[in-house]
């Protein structure tokens, strides 16, 4: 009965940001979108952010547009820290309302805590605004890989390894009997990955990376060989969905160079693999 009341609670997953290495704004990007990686969760009052690339700056203006929203509680789970993921997090704006109550997980690296690191993002020369100055409640917390985060509300994350250069967490939303897992920049190769096949199966929504095509990852014709650039392709991500059997899989992580006519036609040949395959949109909002 528990279950089945979280279950009802309202879920929306909305993509503020799609695009891997680096964000794009061009005519040719207008319907898929051009910022980098975040994506929200909302479960009634309480937000979880995954990521903070370019896309974290229009959601963080919409998080200040009313007076429900301001007061939200904010979960910013950050998978990595490379560039692309970051590169929107010192523009969050709920940094810098008193009111906000932040709560920032990420992975230790070099023998730092993810505040030290993200410390050295806002440091000048690079930032005017040095972190311990931001005005908001944040609080940092530190998380590895194969951990079990259990929040208010009866939400629990979990995170999972990823391949990919410098590592990269994956993680697993469960709020009552619905799932939302979120695994970008990862290397599929040509194995099968059982790890995520079992961390991602019966997901109601599983986002994957799905940057390159078959002929980019290995190298055929006059495509440069992209292996060990840490991202898989989109036929890798859909043999994921299917044999994890998700109910929806958002292709994610999408090439700077792609086209909205690129992500057209990989749509079309992934939905004839697997109908329950998308490629994400900048704007989409999901009702689970």
């Amino acid at each position: 009965m528990d279950a089945e009341k979280n279950r009802r609670k309202p879920i929306e997953v909305t993509f503020w940001g799609v695009r891997g290495s680096l964000p794009v704004a061009n005519p040719s990007v207008e319907n898929f979108g051009g910022n980098t990686a975040c994506v929200q969760v909302q479960i009634e009052k309480e937000q979880y952010i995954f990521d903070a690339g370019s896309g974290i700056y229009p959601l963080g203006l919409k998080l200040l547009s009313t007076e429900e929203e301001k007061t939200s509680k904010i979960h910013l789970f950050l998978s990595h820290v490379h560039w692309d993921h970051l590169m929107g997090f010192p523009y969050f704006q709920p940094f810098y309302n008193a009111s906000s109550q932040i709560a920032i997980y990420g992975e230790r690296k070099q023998d730092k805590s993810i505040r030290q690191l993200l410390e050295g993002l806002m440091t000048a020369p690079y930032f005017p605004v040095p972190l311990h100055k931001l005005p908001a409640q944040l609080d940092f917390i530190d998380i590895g890989k194969e951990e079990k985060i259990d929040l208010p509300n009866q939400v629990t994350v979990e995170t999972l390894a990823l391949h990919h250069p410098n590592g990269c967490l994956a993680y697993r939303l469960t709020v009552g009997n619905c799932i939302i897992c979120y695994g970008t920049d990862h290397e599929q190769g040509t194995y099968i990955d059982q790890e995520l096949i079992a961390f991602a199966e019966g997901a109601d929504l599983l986002i994957l990376d799905g940057q390159y095509e078959e002929a980019e990852y290995r190298g055929s014709g006059d495509k440069k060989n992209k292996k060990g650039w840490g991202h898989s392709t989109w036929k890798s991500a859909v043999k994921i969905g299917q044999k994890a059997q998700v109910k929806r899989l958002a292709l994610f992580h999408h090439d700077q160079l792609r086209s909205d006519g690129d992500l057209e036609e990989i749509e079309k040949e992934a939905q004839e693999q697997f109908p329950q395959a998308f490629c994400a949109r900048e704007g989409m909002t999901i009702r689970l």
